[in-house]
């Protein structure tokens, strides 16, 4: 079986790069990888590197992006992933394309993939995020896909709300736990040799912070929690880049400037990296933005996650996550709360709602299973 794998950005590659190592190594299969979106920008930190790095052949390579962020530029941006995607998947002729999450480019890989003909395998739908247009756009790559891999029962209940068969929903938790099984992990030494900033003195923050799309005028943004920072003086941040969202750019910038004028407590990364990454998860004192990864990931990894505003509502959450709302004297609390001696003792008990890992060889095995040619073939289950 050929098996497509479609990423677009640091955050989806580091949830599929397990599945891919399981189809990469199996004798039945044969990988394709397609990078695109971010994966290919030098802005972003050209993460494509990481993947050649991991061992993967890099299929295929679709330039999207363009150099604005607005909200026209990403329109434009998914109808050049409509381009390259058709011709990729011509020349490629897959059996398969899976693919994760909700994010334009994947929109724009399934609408292709169904529009060909090309089973989909659609992984972590259901799933809720109320501050982003990247739920609508969930929702609807899951009509268009054929087999599903829901993280949670719950989200797994809103696929079949879509009126999804039965038989092509598959709970298998949360891809991204595998890199706690998997990945090796750096020393605090070599992490801060590494990214040449000291990491030891004060409370040790991991930030990661991306537009709230579905916010009319990007009218707070960032900057509330960059005046908390400000005056919480003891705080040591690293802070990762936002991804290619419209406003993405002014957060970036926003960010950039913090950092020249508290270079010697902050650091601005424009990607950490797979091992970096998890690695910095078991030494920061929390996590805070309004990233996925402290939703789903921050928790098995017993760090507190404050997140921000309304980007991740609609999520699962665990008992290590506070919400405020955004502005500074909020954000200044939670951060407070988080770094309590009671909020560190919740989070060590590494409580998440997303299973644990297994989740990439548990969804190879059931593709395993099934008869590709019949996929295409589904009905519309009416529960009322």
């Amino acid at each position: 079986m050929r098996i497509a794998v479609l990423t677009g950005s640091r955050a989806d590659y580091g949830l599929l790069r397990w599945f891919m190592h399981e189809v990469d190594k199996s004798k039945n299969h044969e990988l394709l990888v397609i990078a695109t979106g971010s994966h290919l920008s030098a802005k972003y930190g050209f993460t494509v590197e990481e993947i050649l790095k991991d061992g993967f052949d890099v299929s295929e390579r679709i330039e999207i992006l363009l150099e604005s962020d607005s909200n026209i530029s990403i329109a434009k941006s998914t109808g050049l992933a409509f381009i390259g995607l058709s011709e990729v998947f011509a020349r490629q002729t897959p059996d398969l394309l899976v693919l994760l999450g909700d994010r334009y480019e994947a929109f724009a890989a399934v609408s292709t993939a169904f529009l060909m003909g090309i089973p989909v395998a659609h992984i972590a739908g259901g799933e809720l995020t109320e501050g982003a247009l990247d739920d609508n756009l969930r929702h609807a790559m899951t009509k268009m896909s054929d087999l599903h891999f829901p993280s949670t029962n719950v989200y797994a209940k809103r696929i079949l709300q879509l009126g999804e068969p039965e038989d092509r929903v598959f709970t298998v938790g949360a891809t991204g736990l595998d890199n706690f099984a998997k990945t090796p992990l750096m020393s605090l030494k070599k992490l801060a040799n590494e990214l040449n900033f000291n990491l030891e003195d004060g409370p040790l923050i991991l930030c990661t912070y991306h537009p709230e799309t579905k916010q009319s005028g990007q009218i707070l943004g960032i900057s509330p929690l960059l005046a908390a920072f400000s005056e919480l003086k003891d705080l040591r941040i690293v802070f990762t880049k936002a991804n290619a969202d419209e406003g993405g750019n002014n957060v970036n910038n926003q960010i950039a400037d913090f950092v020249s004028k508290n270079s010697k407590r902050s650091i601005l990364v424009s990607n950490l990296g797979q091992m970096r990454y998890i690695s910095m998860l078991n030494f920061v004192d929390l996590v805070i933005g309004n990233s996925s990864s402290g939703i789903t990931e921050a928790p098995s990894a017993g760090v507190p996650t404050v997140n921000i505003g309304d980007r991740q509502s609609g999520r699962l959450r665990a008992p290590s996550i506070i919400d405020v709302e955004n502005s500074k004297e909020a954000i200044t609390k939670g951060i407070e709360e988080a770094l309590s001696s009671r909020y560190k003792q919740i989070a060590s008990q590494k409580v998440s709602p997303f299973g644990f890992p297994g989740a990439s060889k548990r969804i190879l095995e059931i593709i395993d299973n099934m008869k590709l040619s019949e996929l295409p073939r589904k009905k519309f289950i009416d529960r009322i």
